[in-house]
């Protein structure tokens, strides 16, 4: 025991772009961009996300690089 779950609410998720969560013991929000996402869906979702998160953006998750 004593391990840690990390706890997170999802507060938007589309199938075809990203999810943003936000991480309940970090107190933060996090981006998480799908794979070989466009500019498009990109400033979308982080659009979505200063909505949602006040602007901050602190992390950005990705199943694959950006170059």
């Amino acid at each position: 025991g004593g391990e840690k779950v990390s706890q997170a609410v999802i507060l938007y998720s589309n199938f075809d772009s990203c999810t943003i969560f936000f991480n309940i013991e970090q107190q933060e929000c996090q981006l998480w961009a799908y794979e070989n996402p466009t500019n498009d869906v990109i400033q979308e979702c982080l659009e979505t996300y200063k909505t949602l998160c006040e602007g901050e953006i602190y992390e950005v998750y990705n199943a694959t690089c950006l170059t």
